[in-house]
């Protein structure tokens, strides 16, 4: 296929375009102006349009292809459907044409369009292949401090078992690194991936996304598009899918369509959040011993209360954090790091908290959906012997 038109200029006039931005599945602002532009251009000077422009794989060499046809052509009919305004008798304007290369009309125009998609989806194989061996990959994790070297998958395992984060199968994923600083940047700018909403800081994201179970990518956001190779398979829009696609096509066949990714992690157990920080921890006895190391607070001197008490107790010292009040000496204090450092200081007794502050029936009511922390509670009554009950009937 021998394409001369090196400036990326109109299939119709000199007039030069950054077509190379307009490739297929780069959703980015700057490609969407391009084309933008394009078709206005087309449009407007011309009378000309193009069928599904967005879904043309190659943009750049596509229209390079046919302006090197209709300049060697004795009249641009041959190739180009024509559609006509005003053709009825009773129209008031003057009848004018427009002309259009619509793959659905011209043989050639969908040959073409099918074999530079063809083309796009080798270079797009031989990419993710390439991504795949490579074992030079260095990143620190999105969500913690620790460093990941070798293969990519690596990190990507960790980000779904450590962090609950998943892009999907790291076999439907290509361009990674890119997908990966995308992510990087929205989390700096503190919007949540899926519900796309900004937050004030980073502690009150990573609490958002936890609590609504929002670790995942927006799938009608088509940004991501580009990262799955599935999206490169067929050449028409209606076959796009999108990450939330990507991974029920995995799932098992009998889960039903309509169910979502939080539906089907079978055994998951939900993170135990602590009192005082936003470390997670996976089990009890972490949890604990992370509150009495760390925070000075001993689990075990909560014994004496009854379950009620405890409910109210742990509500209390969430919704004190929630607003960074000492739930000790009720100080508060501008960033989460000053509040912990004081609590940290001001508790090493391992004392509770005054009885008075929390012992009240505002604090019932659960200060975080889906607590973790009172589905550990015990209520001592639970274990007495039911043997001795009587059981009255209406």
């Amino acid at each position: 296929m021998s394409v001369e038109n090196t400036n990326g200029s109109c299939l119709l006039c000199d007039k030069a375009f950054d077509l190379k931005k307009g490739s297929f599945n780069s959703k980015s602002a700057a490609s969407k102006a391009v084309i933008e532009r394009f078709k206005q251009h087309l449009l407007e000077t011309h009378r000309f349009v193009i069928s599904d422009i967005s879904e043309i794989a190659d943009l750049f060499e596509y229209i390079g292809y046919w302006k090197l046809k209709l300049q060697n052509c004795l009249s641009p009919k041959e190739y180009l459907a024509v559609i006509k305004t005003n053709s009825k008798s009773d129209d008031m304007h003057q009848s004018e044409e427009y002309f259009m290369l619509c793959p659905d009309v011209l043989p050639e125009d969908k040959s073409l369009r099918e074999r530079l998609h063809a083309k796009r989806l080798q270079e797009v194989l031989e990419f993710q292949e390439k991504e795949r061996k490579d074992e030079m990959f260095s990143r620190q994790c999105l969500l913690c401090r620790k460093v990941f070297t070798g293969n990519i998958r690596v990190l990507l395992n960790h980000l779904a078992a450590n962090h609950n984060l998943s892009f999907g199968l790291p076999d439907n994923l290509v361009f990674v690194n890119e997908l990966l600083d995308l992510v990087e940047s929205k989390l700096k700018q503190c919007i949540c991936l899926y519900c796309e909403k900004i937050f004030k800081d980073r502690d009150t994201l990573r609490e958002h996304m936890r609590k609504k179970h929002h670790k995942r990518l927006n799938p009608n956001n088509k940004e991501y598009d580009k990262y799955y190779i599935v999206n490169y398979l067929h050449t028409h829009k209606s076959n796009h899918q999108s990450p939330k696609d990507d991974c029920e096509v995995h799932c098992d066949d009998d889960i039903d369509e309509n169910e979502t990714w939080d539906d089907w992690r079978e055994d998951e157990k939900d993170e135990i959040l602590c009192l005082f920080c936003i470390e997670e921890f996976a089990n009890v006895d972490i949890f604990t011993d992370h509150l009495k190391k760390v925070h000075h607070f001993d689990w075990n001197s909560m014994q004496s209360l009854n379950f009620y008490e405890k409910i109210k107790l742990i509500n209390y010292i969430r919704k004190s954090g929630e607003k960074r009040i000492c739930c000790y000496c009720q100080n508060k204090f501008d960033s989460n790091s000053e509040f912990v450092k004081h609590i940290n200081i001001e508790n090493e007794t391992f004392l509770l908290p005054n009885k008075e502050l929390w012992d009240l029936p505002e604090f019932y009511f659960p200060a975080l959906d889906n607590d973790a922390v009172l589905s550990i509670l015990q209520d001592p009554e639970e274990f007495k012997s039911n043997e001795d009950i009587t059981i009255i009937p209406e």
